[in-house]
This record gives C-alpha cells, sequence and structure tokens, in this order.
C-alpha cells in the first residue's frame, strides 16, 4: 500500500538513538516522496507499480533531492507544527526548527533506503539492485503481517525512547 505510515515506525527508532544528528521530518518527507512513484503509476492504470526509484540507484537520487528540499521544507513544517501547540503542549513538544545538512542527509537517506528495503520485502516488482539485477531476493522473507508488527513496534519502541529522554532532560533541567 503506497504511502504506509508503518515506514515511519523504524524512523522513530532512528530518531531517538541518532537526535539532533537525524531528521524525523526529513525522513517522512524522504518516504511520501519514495511513494511518488508508485501512485503516480497506480493513478496512469500501470501493472508495475514499483519500477526503477524503488532500487539503490532510485532511492539514492531521490535521497539526494530529498536533501536539497528537506532542508527548508523540513524547516518551515516543523515551524508549523511549533506555531499549532499550545503553551502546555510546547513544554513537551516543541522542537528545534533550524536543520542542519547532516541531520537532513540523515534522514533523507534513512528514508530512501529504508524504504526501499521495506517495499522489497513486501512488494515482488521492487528491484532493489535494478538495473544490475533483475531478481527481488528479499521478497517474503518474512510475512507482510510480521513486516508491519516490527514496523509498528519499533515506532513503539522509538516514541518510548524520546519521550523518556525528554522526560528525563526536563526533570534535570528542572532541578
Amino acid at each position: 500500500m503506497p504511502i504506509t505510515p508503518l515506514h515511519l515506525g523504524p524512523g522513530a527508532v532512528f530518531k531517538a538513538i541518532g537526535g539532533r544528528r537525524f531528521s524525523f521530518v526529513v525522513f517522512g518527507l524522504a518516504q511520501f516522496a519514495m511513494d511518488l512513484e508508485p501512485i503516480g503509476r497506480f493513478l496512469g492504470g500501470s501493472n508495475l507499480l514499483h519500477g526503477p526509484v524503488h532500487s539503490i540507484l532510485g532511492a539514492t537520487i531521490v535521497g539526494a533531492i530529498v536533501a536539497v528540499l528537506g532542508k527548508p521544507l523540513g524547516g518551515r513544517l516543523l515551524r508549523l507544527w511549533n506555531w499549532r501547540l499550545s503553551p502546555r503542549q510546547r513544554e513537551w513538544l516543541h522542537v528545534e526548527t533550524r536543520l542542519t545538512w547532516r541531520e537532513t542527509a540523515a534522514g533523507a537517506f534513512v528514508g530512501t533506503y529504508s524504504h526501499v528495503l521495506l517495499d522489497s520485502i513486501m512488494h515482488p516488482d521492487v528491484r532493489l539492485m535494478y538495473p544490475f539485477r533483475e531478481v527481488n531476493d528479499l521478497v517474503g522473507i518474512i510475512s507482510v503481517e510480521k513486516l508491519d508488527a516490527l514496523c509498528l513496534a519499533l515506532g513503539v519502541i522509538g516514541v518510548l525512547i524520546i519521550l523518556t529522554v525528554s522526560f528525563w532532560r526536563r526533570k534535570v533541567h528542572q532541578g
């Protein structure tokens, strides 16, 4: 299914581990950018939903584009996020809006590469090594249900780590 929110689960763990060295918002933009190919193909009536973009080479190209566009766009999205927070929510949920190139690139490339990896497990038409290899050796290595459960579990774990660290830092700063 295009634009699955479950792809964001691993991103939450990367954010929990990477902190300010990883942009979750750019990771999300990378997920969306990767799914533009199957959405366009679906709307165009194609039987093949995953083409050249869903390969390591395609993910590298899309990752580079998302890294360049993700810095200004991600900053705008983060400012919008902060603007919508109530004063009480701001205590916990306010985020830094200035993105560095390093965290932007990390979010973009981890986003596109993880997207291709996850899709190659669940979609037989993904060609991870295209144009060098036409076979998808990863399809079905685990069931789609288990893959979805893993992504969901990683999301929960990532959010719990992020909230725990945020709570601990808040307590330390308060005294």
